[in-house]
């Protein structure tokens, strides 16, 4: 629940660097922002789809709180855990593209960092619709987070 918070103060950061940068043209210092965004180790230069981190984390997730429901003695068909379920699944349908599109920007940011070229159009409109896909997959999380606390009886 906290890293749900802490996560909407970097992304709202991330977003004032990268202007900062950007405005700077300094595309060196952006390829490797975006590039630690999407790897999580600044020693390895891959393009694996998910850093391993991040896939663990994604399953364990769903799998400890299914767990959580069990100890607790909750039944998996309540509302608000199948709402939780639907909403995880909605941030992970608006996250995935998201890995990818940070992906695609670090190349093209490292491109135009090695040519001395400014940032393409591309990398602009990549950045735009990264920055979109955050709104409805952190509502989602805040969703979440609700749910998790309130916990309501009747949601349909």
């Amino acid at each position: 629940m906290i890293r749900a918070a802490r996560a909407g103060g970097i992304k709202c950061g991330e977003k004032s660097w990268r202007n900062f940068t950007v405005s700077n043209g300094n595309n060196g210092l952006v390829a490797k922002k975006v590039f630690v965004a999407t790897d999580l180790s600044p020693r390895k230069q891959s393009d694996r789809p998910l850093p391993v981190k991040l896939r663990r984390a994604v399953v364990a997730q769903p799998v400890t709180g299914m767990a959580l429901v069990w100890h607790l003695g909750y039944p998996p068909g309540e509302d608000w855990i199948v709402l939780s379920i639907l909403l995880y699944l909605l941030t992970g349908a608006f996250w995935l593209p998201v890995v990818w599109m940070q992906m695609e920007m670090r190349r093209l940011a490292a491109a135009a960092a090695e040519q001395g070229t400014p940032l393409p159009k591309r990398y602009h409109r990549l950045f735009r619709l990264w920055f979109a896909f955050g709104f409805p997959a952190f509502a989602a999380v805040l969703g979440i987070f609700w749910l998790m606390i309130a916990r309501p009886v009747d949601i349909w």
